[in-house]
């Protein structure tokens, strides 16, 4: 059963979310991950990569977990159990990104450049209208207008 409550909360505070996102620049800093990096003595070379296969493995699963929790909440918990998930799941995802983004620049990526790069290329496949149509699986169609991604500058 649904709670039309917690449905709507979501929804409210999602548009308010995507609202925000449209109109705010933002720019990424990694200068308190690299800090991290260096206190943590993570430095390049194969013990690394293999500490960052574990950690990539180990918190994928745990962001799985959260993500699980966060959708039953949307339908069957209360208010407060809702944003207790959301927070959780918030977390794991960030803590993932923090592995990534670690990963990247302990290999020497330029990763702000490499990401605008990426992303500079997935808006290509806007339309005429400004959107990004997908197919019947949810696989984004690429337009005549698409620009492969190059990201050996930033390697």
């Amino acid at each position: 059963m649904n709670n039309p409550n917690v449905i709507n909360t979501l929804l409210e505070e999602n548009r308010r979310l995507q609202d925000a996102l449209l109109y705010r620049k933002d720019s990424i800093s990694l200068d308190s991950l690299k800090e991290f990096m260096k206190a943590s003595n993570q430095l390049p070379g194969y013990t690394t990569l293999l500490l960052y296969k574990q950690l990539l493995t180990l918190k994928y699963e745990d962001a799985s977990k959260a993500l699980e929790e966060f959708v039953r909440s949307t339908m069957y918990s209360s208010n407060e159990k809702l944003f207790d998930a959301h927070e959780s799941l918030t977390k794991e995802l960030l803590d993932l990104l923090v592995v990534i983004l670690a990963l990247l620049e302990t290999n020497g990526t330029d990763t702000v450049n490499a990401y605008n790069a990426v992303m500079k290329s997935n808006l290509s496949k806007r339309n005429q209208d400004g959107y990004i149509e997908s197919d019947k699986h949810g696989k984004h169609i690429k337009p005549d207008t698409y620009l492969p991604v190059n990201l050996k500058p930033y390697l």
